[in-house]
């Protein structure tokens, strides 16, 4: 998923982090009698002013708080099936924000009424603000929610219905000439605010129907379901219909002690994302989980080459991949040849490699140098270098280990891309040289109880796999994380480096659990970002020692298979995803023209037709 989405996604949550029911409770009551009494002193202050505040007092109860109880308790049962968003505290805060905006129409039209002594103008801004609300609750129940026309219009015309029932009863003025030029006004500003606000969200949704077949409301639907309830059904729905088949390469290495496995790593080249629980995001964690309680052995998975366009369409696709690395712990050629780790560096481009087996398992970073996703064609031209230098299989790894402020994914026939390709070539070429029949390794697993999600470390947390090549130790740190700040892989390779480990690398998952659980503007914290850098630093160094003490020898195998037909997004679908969304939002900004051209017109034809 772009950037763009994840964005957008991190805007919901401010829309959801609400007051308690006792304080909205509270602020309503206070706000409603408060404003009632203004409005009382304001447009009859001439009139029996103590009387004015104890009506003050009645008005703001009956026409201000009272619909936004009754429209929660009417609406409340109107939203089967949408309860996940839609609780009784949210329904009643977003009563509450319309009632302000009623509030701020109703006061307008007090101050204006009372300058120019006409009473007309107090019924008119009155209601205004009820056409307004309608508005709100009619854009914001559309977007947020799965009603039926008729529920839809229930729930978004309850409140002002309320409030302009109430407006009438209770002013002194009210006559029946007056309550028939209110009603129509009220019909006449409901029917141009509903037809503005249909027009407007046919044009917002319009893109995405036209381009995907899916409605950008949706999608957005969609997002906002997960991102405020971890509800994935919806948007993972919408990530089927434009989704595609495909078969994907999944790495799973093997390391044997004596007759049992001791440690597994896994490289899928598919994308863990888009973010929390949906789709592959949790792919990670799911597969080192169920791997380590199938067989004991301490497990992490690695970042393939892949980009958002391999992102599965919902979580059940896991399960390919988990059929395609358990079909692999079947091995039996396993052997003790391996070489010393080895690295190349090119300009910016720095490429490992180690050899186990006949696999040539390589490791590409660019930092410090900031860098996003290894895109798989780069990666499959990565490989297939490797191949020419004489190994029988090459798999790579993108580290995913540095992500400043911009990030931007590595894609074939760029510069970089020719230095990485030279790269891969080299180290693999300088490995072959340095082959043994001597491995020994061990592994140690970490969760840091201070760190989690919020600070960008997922549910797998840390691993650590150190390997002893004649007397040359290295050690693979794989954070479950999507990322790092620029310089931590280089601190924490000096660290380790202090522990008598001559070579390492760092890698992150790029699980994008992590993604969109704070309200950092990328949606989500890269490892390091926040919380304590240090401890992070000193604990995986102590890993490190405790994996260095407990070093055994042990044996390799290696397969690749395919997850096959696993639904992805698709990098077609993605880019157009993308594009029409950044579509959508710019046609949303444009279309509000709609809306206030709405409100004129609803201002324009009350004065045209009773105002004298």
């Amino acid at each position: 998923m772009s950037t763009e989405l994840e964005r957008t996604a991190s805007l919901y949550r401010l829309l959801f982090q609400l007051p308690t029911m006792k304080k909205l409770l509270i602020l309503s009551v206070t706000s409603s009698l408060t404003v009632g009494v203004t409005i009382r002193l304001i447009a009859y202050f001439s009139l029996y002013p103590i009387n004015n505040l104890i009506m003050g007092i009645i008005q703001g109860s009956v026409i201000l708080f009272t619909p936004i109880v009754l429209s929660t308790l009417i609406v409340r049962p109107l939203l089967k099936g949408n309860d996940l968003v839609w609780n009784t505290r949210r329904l009643f805060a977003l009563s509450f924000l319309c009632m302000l905006f009623l509030s701020a129409a109703y006061l307008v039209g007090a101050i204006i009424s009372s300058l120019t002594n006409q009473i007309i103008l107090l019924y008119i801004a009155f209601i205004l603000g009820a056409s307004l609300i309608f508005m709100i609750r009619l854009l914001v129940f559309r977007v947020m929610a799965e009603f039926s026309i008729p529920k839809l219009l229930a729930a978004a015309i309850s409140q002002p219905l309320f409030c302009v029932g109430a407006f009438l009863l209770f002013d002194p003025f009210t006559s029946l000439p007056r309550i028939a030029e209110t009603v129509i006004m009220f019909t006449i500003t409901l029917a141009v605010s509903g037809t503005a606000v249909a027009l407007y969200l046919w044009l917002v949704n319009r893109p995405l129907l036209k381009a995907l077949g899916v409605g950008g409301l949706r999608f957005l639907y969609g997002f906002l379901l997960d991102w405020i309830e971890n509800e994935p059904r919806v948007l993972e729905e919408s990530f089927e219909k434009i989704g595609e088949t495909t078969s994907l390469p999944v790495l799973t290495l093997l390391f044997k002690h004596s007759n049992a496995l001791s440690s597994v790593l896994v490289v899928p080249n598919i994308h863990p994302g888009p973010f929390k629980n949906v789709g592959g995001s949790e792919m990670p964690h799911i597969i080192a989980k169920h791997i380590t309680e199938k067989t004991g052995a301490i497990t992490s998975v690695a970042h393939g080459p892949s980009t958002h366009g391999q992102n599965p369409v919902s979580s059940k696709e896991i399960k390919k991949v988990l059929q395609a690395v358990e079909s692999s712990l079947k091995q039996s050629n396993f052997t003790s040849r391996a070489s010393q780790f080895v690295r190349y560096t090119e300009d910016e481009v720095k490429v490992s490699c180690q050899i186990f087996g006949n696999l040539a398992l390589l490791t590409a970073t660019l930092s410090p140098t900031s860098f996003d996703d290894i895109s798989p064609t780069l990666g499959e031209q990565i490989i297939e270098a490797a191949k020419s230098e004489g190994v029988e299989d090459a798999f790579l790894i993108d580290a995913h280990n540095c992500g400043g402020e911009v990030v931007t994914p590595i894609l074939p026939n760029t510069e970089t891309a020719k230095k990485m390709i030279h790269a891969a070539k080299m180290a693999v070429r300088n490995a072959i040289t340095k082959t043994s029949t001597q491995i020994k390794m061990s592994a140690a697993q970490s969760n840091l109880k201070t760190l989690g999600k919020p600070e960008g470390i997922g549910p797998a947390g840390i691993t650590v796999y150190v390997i002893d090549i004649s007397g040359q130790k290295t050690a693979y740190i794989i954070i479950d994380g999507n990322n790092m700040v620029p310089g931590l892989r280089e601190k924490i390779i000096d660290e380790i480096q202090k522990t008598g480990i001559q070579e390492a690398e760092v890698m992150t998952s790029d699980t994008h659990t992590v993604n969109a659980v704070s309200l950092n503007p990328r949606g989500y914290n890269a490892v390091g970002q926040v919380g304590n850098q240090e401890e992070l630093v000193t604990t995986i160094a102590k890993m490190a020692k405790e994996a260095t003490a407990n070093l055994q020898p042990v044996k390799t195998a290696h397969t690749v298979k395919n997850a096959e037909k696993i639904k992805i997004v698709g990098e077609k679908q993605m880019n157009l995803l993308t594009s029409q969304i950044v579509k959508s939002v710019s046609t949303a900004k444009k279309s509000l023209l709609l809306i206030i051209l709405a409100m004129l017109l609803n201002t324009l034809i009350p004065l045209l037709l009773f105002v004298s």
